[in-house]
């Protein structure tokens, strides 16, 4: 019985172990720029210095970038009107 409790006790342990250090190397590498200043770079997020907007992450190598419908709408029109001008 007292073997099953060890077990128990060993392995929650290395669960726990586990989560934290895939937690912390999830956040590692990741650049934040800024959407107008590109050559904005920063390992953390924050402000542009240039012009104040909030730093976006920049999409990982691989990551799928999703385009909603509203957005694609909103590029149509958008590109529409650039086009009248």
């Amino acid at each position: 019985m007292q073997r099953i409790i060890v077990n128990c006790q060993l392995s929650i342990l290395v669960v726990m172990l586990l989560a934290c250090s895939s937690r912390d190397s999830a956040h590692q590498g990741e650049t934040y720029t800024c959407p107008m200043h590109p050559t904005v770079v920063s390992d953390k997020p924050g402000t542009c210095p240039v012009c104040g907007m909030d730093l976006g992450r920049k999409a990982r190598e691989g990551e799928e970038v999703v385009i909603s419908k509203e957005l694609n709408r909103l590029t149509k029109s958008l590109t529409r009107l650039s086009l009248l001008l």
